[in-house]
């Protein structure tokens, strides 16, 4: 984006990925399945048949031509691709939660990751919008200031990065804080 600095692009990329964070979640899910599926570890072929059906010669349809073979092939590689970067990106919103300072903001960011507006989220905590915007926006400024993330929305790059997902301990978190 022309204009941009690099902070801006940042801030950006990261508030798209936040609302993109429900569709992602499923298109996951669904690409996991097809990559399953597509590596021969689930067999569709599980219906038994009996009598005159069984002894009949049936067409080879697990034969395919070369052509076939290539399409089908570029477009598992394709969607394999796709469902790495998506796993990337969940993990990144999913490492966020370390980040955070207290439980408001855990609040606002799940509420956030679940779709709801800026207003919902004010009406849900019984506070204004322009709190639940300040945190918001300090969320933001916590996600991309942190090197691993901002490695990531730059680079793509998932490499060196390391992510439990255990939860902190509270106690924790209060004594980076104090």
């Amino acid at each position: 984006m022309p204009g941009m600095n690099n902070t801006e692009e940042l801030k950006t990329t990261f508030v798209q990925m936040i609302k993109d964070y429900r569709w992602m979640v499923k298109e996951e899910q669904r690409l996991s399945k097809l990559n399953y599926i597509a590596n021969g570890s689930f067999n569709t072929k599980m219906v038994a048949q009996y009598g005159l059906e069984a002894a009949m010669p049936h067409a080879n349809t697990s034969i395919k031509s070369q052509t076939e073979i290539k399409l089908a092939s570029k477009r598992e590689e394709r969607n394999f691709k796709r469902l790495i970067r998506l796993r990337n990106e969940l993990l990144i919103l999913d490492y966020v939660n370390e980040l955070l300072e207290n439980d408001l903001q855990e609040t606002v960011y799940d509420w956030l990751l679940e779709g709801e507006s800026i207003r919902g989220i004010a009406s849900f905590i019984e506070t204004s919008k322009e709190v639940v915007i300040e945190v918001r926006d300090r969320i933001i400024e916590l996600a991309i200031n942190d090197e691993k993330i901002e490695t990531f929305l730059l680079y793509g790059d998932l490499d060196s990065f390391e992510y439990k997902k255990d939860k902190k301990d509270k106690s924790d978190k209060k004594d980076k804080t104090a």
